[in-house]
């Protein structure tokens, strides 16, 4: 699988994030969906897969597993225990998914 490319659309997701991770807030909701839905289109424009979108969406979230099942994901998934935080991600990589297929 080849990384999805650098796009100028990579920094401002990185920069909701790191907002979310100060906790001043801006990480969230609205702004986290339309930020991740324009660097969706963007790679997907270029020619990433949707399996290397996800992954540079989970990086730039500060996710460091590429497995899902070794995450809180799974577990919240199968228990029905979530926290904010893997919410937050689980939220992003189903917008992520959700925009990847939407038509062109």
């Amino acid at each position: 699988m080849l990384p999805a490319p650098e796009v100028p659309e990579l920094d401002a997701l990185r920069r909701i994030a790191a907002e979310h991770e100060a906790g001043n807030g801006q990480g969230s909701g609205d702004a986290l969906r339309e930020v991740v839905c324009v660097y969706v289109r963007a790679v997907r424009a270029r020619g990433a897969s949707v399996e290397a979108t996800l992954v540079a969406v989970r990086t730039a979230l500060g996710v460091t597993s590429p497995d899902p099942f070794r995450s809180g994901e799974h577990r919240a998934a199968t228990d029905g225990e979530t926290d904010g935080e893997t919410d937050w991600v689980a939220r992003a990589v189903s917008w992520c998914i959700a925009e990847y297929y939407q038509p062109a």
